[in-house]
């Protein structure tokens, strides 16, 4: 995208700035150009560089999720909390992983890419001590 370099508001929100025929040179995963293909194409860091055909779709940043109760509660129970502790003690760990990696997919295959796994809703230090060991088995 083109544009201002601060977030945009409003009416701005529409303007899309897509930059066509557009090429991006990552080098260490690290973005380092942005511009117009032909332009990029002549750059020497771009000589050795991998090129990866994205025609015809949308290259864009992964989403960030800071908010995730990724185990709890259990998916249709969010809102009677009384059945939703008694399915977290229910679950066995091996079973929350399973379910939570499984979101986690999901969450990949949507665009997200960064998610920060949200704790403390366990219904008392057992239930709560399960999600932690869940969560450390997903790194």
């Amino acid at each position: 995208m083109r544009g201002p370099e601060e977030p945009r508001r409003g009416s701005s929100l529409q303007e899309l700035s897509v930059i066509p025929d557009g090429a991006l040179l990552i080098r260490d995963g690290v973005l380092v150009e942005v511009g117009p293909t032909r332009r990029l194409e002549n750059l020497a860091e771009a000589r050795d560089a991998t090129e990866i055909k994205a025609v015809g779709r949308v290259v864009m940043p992964g989403l960030v999720d800071s908010h995730t109760p990724l185990a709890f509660p259990a998916v249709g129970m969010s809102d009677d909390h009384n059945l939703a502790a008694r399915a977290m003690h229910s679950l066995t760990a091996h079973r929350l992983e399973f379910r939570a990696r499984a979101y986690l997919e999901a969450m990949a295959r949507h665009g997200t890419t960064t998610v920060e796994v949200k704790t403390g809703c366990g219904p008392d230090d057992s239930a709560e001590s399960k999600v932690l060991r869940v969560r450390s088995a997903l790194r």
